[in-house]
């Protein structure tokens, strides 16, 4: 059974030394603990949602947060189930010179710009469709009823680090520090992914 947001909010407050919920509402620390899942969920990338995206003639950029309101960060594209190479616009470059010129039938590869935009290259002369795979913003937690949208396993990562800032806002730098460290460790293997 999923974890409920009030047990996260009980367990958060517990680890804060506030039980009582009487320097931190238990509203707040909900609210705390919803950025804390949408920022984990941004690193760990594990609620994902595919969408299609349909391709404009000879369009290069899409606006992509504008088509999916949920839309974080892309992580993979298919056109036809054939999967798109992810590169960078550097790489694109040094590729193709020529690369915001350039028009094809089928396109090869995606990237990600900044937090809303995303390149299909080369663009289709004639349009089409491509499958997009993308971290979902997990959103606001509406009650201490609602389940957490991450697994089990990624539960203690959003205590610790809505524990690091209510200890802040406490003034107890030290316990934010030392969260904040092992937040960063328990974090690094999923940078360079």
């Amino acid at each position: 059974m999923a974890t409920t947001a009030g047990t996260v909010v009980t367990d958060v407050l517990r680890q804060v030394r506030d039980e009582g919920a009487n320097g931190h509402s238990r509203i707040f620390t909900l609210e705390v603990i919803s950025h804390a899942q949408r920022t984990i969920n941004a690193i760990t990338r594990v609620v994902t949602r595919t969408q299609t995206l349909t391709l404009q003639p000879r369009q290069l950029f899409y606006s992509i947060s504008l088509i999916f309101t949920d839309y974080i960060q892309a992580i993979a594209v298919k056109h036809l189930n054939q999967s798109l190479h992810r590169t960078s616009l550097k790489g694109l470059r040094n590729s193709n010179p020529d690369w915001p010129r350039r028009f094809g039938s089928v396109p090869s590869f995606f990237v990600p710009v900044g937090i809303n935009q995303l390149i299909i290259f080369p663009a289709p002369a004639t349009g089409g469709n491509v499958d997009v795979t993308y971290v979902q913003d997990t959103g606001v937690i509406a009650g201490e009823n609602i389940a957490m949208a991450l697994p089990d396993h990624g539960i203690t990562l959003i205590k610790d680090l809505a524990a690091a800032t209510l200890f802040m806002r406490q003034r107890d730098f030290q316990q934010a520090q030392a969260l904040v460290e092992s937040l960063k460790q328990r974090l690094g293997r999923f940078r360079d992914e």
